[in-house]
């Protein structure tokens, strides 16, 4: 099992954020109330080419002979998760287990899976729930009687004003938490834009918010945020309007060539936001990778 880090993940911030085993460690020692360091064995393991490609805010790791899958849901939690993480976790196993070993007389042992989702939508949900494949079934169990399988999905609600116990325990997902909060706040009219992320980020780099996670990625992260909630308003417009065929495709297509061109004017916007609030050119350097002559022309 390697410890080496996976770079090939879905540009989300939830994913890259996590993208990492020390922070990794840190969020499973708060879901499940264990003290593991970075001694730990633990292997991320990149989701492609399966029933679950289409979720962009996914990590999937083994630890602690358990195979974790980790699910960031920005709307609505979707009723169907355990059929999709089941259709999923078959996949995988089928990638993984050696089917020739199935008709042999020993046990194959796998992993033990575990599913959490991280609810973070504008709809009124509890700090925590549950989600259950046999909810699913046709018919009612008899009293006394027992599924023959089942698959439970467990939903942290992480808004901050939930204050949700899993954001007492992990430092990590409480400053994501405070990020996505800032940049909620921080829109105007309920529109969320580019302005408004660069602050909300810049924000949060002051507080000491993320800090060295920030520090490094601030202009991916603006990018990055400013595709899902672009992504996001895009999607309601055209669910609305009925227009879904072809949806993922042509958004996806435009705002990625959006967001390839904007990348220095996303740099620019940030600095020229530092800049304002007083921030020394050293760091405004540090954070958005511009020249000092730029810095100063602003």
């Amino acid at each position: 099992m390697s410890d080496n880090v996976n770079r090939g993940y879905k540009d989300s911030v939830f994913c890259l954020l996590f993208n990492d085993k020390a922070r990794l460690i840190e969020l499973y020692n708060a879901l499940f109330d264990t003290t593991y360091d970075m001694e730990t064995p633990l292997n991320i393991d990149t989701i492609e080419d399966v029933f679950f490609v289409n979720m962009k805010n996914d990590i999937a790791f083994t630890i602690d002979n358990k195979f974790i899958v980790l699910t960031e849901h920005q709307s609505t939690v979707n009723p169907n998760m355990p059929l999709r993480y089941l259709v999923y976790l078959s996949s995988i196993l089928q990638k993984k287990t050696d089917t020739k070993k199935l008709y042999g007389r020993q046990t194959v042992m796998i992993p033990r899976p575990e599913f959490v989702v991280f609810y973070n939508g504008p709809e009124d949900m509890p700090c925590y729930w549950e989600l259950r494949l046999e909810d699913a079934f046709l018919g009612k169990l008899q009293p006394g009687e027992k599924s023959a399988l089942n698959l439970n999905v467990k939903v942290y609600n992480i808004n901050k004003e939930k204050n949700s116990a899993i954001l007492k325990k992990s430092r990590n997902m409480e400053g994501y938490s405070e990020l996505i909060d800032r940049i909620k706040r921080c829109a105007s009219d309920g529109e969320v834009t580019r302005e408004a992320i660069v602050r909300a980020v810049a924000s949060c780099i002051e507080d000491g918010i993320l800090p060295d996670f920030l520090e490094k990625y601030a202009p991916e992260v603006v990018g990055m945020l400013y595709k899902r909630f672009t992504e996001e308003e895009i999607k309601e417009l055209y669910m609305e309007d009925g227009f879904n065929i072809g949806l993922e495709r042509g958004m996806k297509q435009g705002i990625e060539q959006g967001i390839e061109q904007g990348r220095r004017s996303e740099k620019i916007s940030m600095a020229a936001a530092l800049k304002a609030d007083g921030v020394d050119v050293s760091l405004i350097k540090k954070y958005t990778g511009l020249s000092p002559e730029e810095i100063e022309e602003l």
